[in-house]
């Protein structure tokens, strides 16, 4: 089992077009969510899908709103809330809300903290995945045909 804590590098970091989402906490993270919808700075449906997942989550933990996340073991949290909602999941989703939940943690705090890399922490883009799988395979002319 991975056990991730994670630490602010400093409190209080100003990032221009931060929004509202700006105290670490799950209330932030959702509002972060919310506000990378709006904003467009994350795909929309990705977006929507970690903020399911984090809003269900969290959910279980009383205070939600106010839980500061540098101080939350996000692998201690999930297995709570898989060993309550176990039923009302499959394996495969209980792995998917797992992942998404985590991105949107580590997202949410590096973003915080002032990483300008803080989206490399979410899914990758769908077409990230397509240029690089043309980059590694060329396509190949042979005979008038194309080939991988």
């Amino acid at each position: 089992m991975l056990l991730v804590k994670l630490e602010s590098r400093s409190e209080g970091v100003s990032m221009p077009d931060q929004g509202p989402a700006t105290d670490y906490t799950g209330g932030g993270l959702i509002a972060f969510l919310d506000a990378a919808i709006a904003k467009g700075w994350l795909n929309v449906s990705t977006a929507k899908a970690l903020r399911t997942a984090s809003t269900k989550v969290l959910e279980i933990e009383p205070g939600w709103e106010s839980v500061d996340l540098r101080s939350v073991e996000i692998d201690s949290l999930f297995q709570r809330f898989q060993n309550l909602r176990r039923n009302e999941y499959g394996d495969a989703s209980l792995k998917v809300y797992r992942t998404r939940f985590g991105q949107a943690v580590k997202m949410y705090v590096a973003r915080l903290d002032g990483d300008a890399n803080w989206q490399s922490y979410g899914p990758s883009p769908k077409g990230n995945r397509r240029e690089q799988s043309r980059i590694s395979h060329p396509l190949v002319k042979q005979n008038g045909a194309l080939f991988r």
